[in-house]
C-alpha cells in the first residue's frame, strides 16, 4: 500500500492519497474479469448497497478521485482527498467497498455488458474495451 502526502505551493495545503493495490488480478483467461470487478466494486458494498453512496460521501469529504486502474497482472485502487479529516472519514467506507462489494447481478447488466432493445451491445466496461480496441486498430 502506497501512501503519499503532497504539499501544494498554492492554497489547498495537502492532498492525501492512498493507493491500495498492486493486487494481483492475473487470470488464466482473457475474459476481463478483473476489469469488471474493478467497476462493480464502486457500485456498493454489502453494508451500503446502493450505487452512488461512495461517490456522494467522497464529494462531502473533499475527494475528487475515486479511481482504479486494471493492468494485465494487477489492479490499483486510488483514494485522494484535500482534507485529512475527510480522507479518514472516507477510508473505512472505501475499504468496505473493496473488501465487501455487493456484486449485484443487476449492476453487472448495466455496468459490464447487456444488449439493449435495439439489439446493440452496451455497458460501461464493454464500451471502454471497445474504445481501446478501436484505438489499437487505428
Amino acid at each position: 500500500m502506497k501512501k503519499t502526502f503532497y504539499k501544494q505551493k498554492k492554497p489547498c495545503a495537502f492532498v492525501h492519497e492512498m493507493n491500495f493495490g498492486r493486487q494481483s488480478t492475473k487470470t488464466n483467461e482473457d475474459d476481463g474479469l478483473p476489469h469488471c470487478l474493478e467497476h462493480l466494486i464502486y457500485n456498493g458494498s454489502t453494508e451500503h448497497r446502493y450505487k452512488g453512496f461512495l461517490d456522494t460521501c467522497a464529494t462531502q469529504c473533499l475527494s475528487h478521485s475515486l479511481n482504479a486502474v486494471t493492468h494485465q497482472a494487477f489492479t490499483v485502487y486510488e483514494l485522494k482527498s484535500a482534507s485529512k479529516d475527510g480522507f479518514l472519514k472516507l477510508l473505512p467506507l472505501y475499504m468496505d467497498n473493496l473488501f465487501s462489494p455487493a456484486l449485484k447481478a443487476s449492476e453487472f447488466v448495466t455496468e459490464v455488458h447487456h444488449i439493449n432493445d435495439k439489439g446493440t451491445n452496451n455497458g460501461v466496461v464493454y464500451a471502454e474495451m471497445l474504445a481501446n480496441c478501436q484505438v489499437w486498430n487505428q
